[in-house]
């Protein structure tokens, strides 16, 4: 009597090896869920960072702000430089009124490249990367008054005013540097409101000593 002959294994089995078989809808939305939570973990993480960056290199700025001052003084028997108005903007046009004229000497310039301030020289020393404020604004602020170590007001920058007809008169003398209170604030980053800030809970600011520290932040 004839025997029905066995099928015989598929070859894979006979190989010992295991069909080929891809990614099951489960397993896809487990890979997909684990990479949107490292997304969202890695985001902030980030931007943080990011953020912390552009705050060190505000600060790197600041301090070569000071060196700049500090050679103006060394240069002008002792004076600080007068300023026209407050604001100190990495953009600036000639006008001789702007404290970047003064420091013209010891500043990096080049052209702007920025259509949004073109025709003005620009001055990276005197930019804060993480100002949110329109190009060729002031990202810097000078600091007008200062008080002594017995509670007097005092203005240590000269005043520089157009009185018309290109006319540039100073109505303020300038003040020895020597005279200012070494811990006082000369320039500070300036933050457009509190619910904008430049950096996550302070600014920039150099002092009168030249360094440069934290404090908080302010409108």
């Amino acid at each position: 009597m004839n025997s029905i002959p066995r099928p015989h294994a598929p070859t894979y089995r006979r190989l010992g090896i295991r069909p080929e078989s891809g990614f099951t809808l489960v397993e896809l939305l487990t890979v997909v869920a684990i990479i949107g939570v490292l997304a969202a973990i890695m985001i902030p993480v980030v931007g943080g960072v990011r953020e912390r960056v552009k705050a060190s290199n505000c600060a790197t700025n600041l301090r070569q702000t000071g060196l700049a001052i500090q050679t103006y003084i060394s240069d002008n028997q002792g004076f600080l430089p007068p300023v026209g108005h407050l604001g100190i903007a990495p953009y600036f046009n000639p006008d001789t009124r702007n404290f970047q004229q003064a420091l013209l000497p010891y500043l990096s310039v080049a052209k702007s490249t920025s259509w949004a301030a073109s025709g003005k020289s620009y001055s990276p020393t005197l930019d804060c990367p993480g100002y949110k404020g329109t190009v060729g604004t002031s990202c810097f602020s000078i600091r007008e008054t200062v008080t002594t170590a017995d509670g007097e007001s005092l203005i240590p920058w000269a005043r520089l005013f157009d009185i018309g007809g290109g006319r540039i008169i100073m109505t303020r003398k300038p003040t020895k540097h020597s005279l200012v209170p070494p811990n006082a604030v000369a320039i500070i980053d300036r933050n457009l409101s509190a619910a904008e800030p430049n950096h996550s809970g302070f600014q920039n600011a150099l002092h009168f000593d030249w360094h440069v520290g934290r404090v908080p932040a302010a409108n």
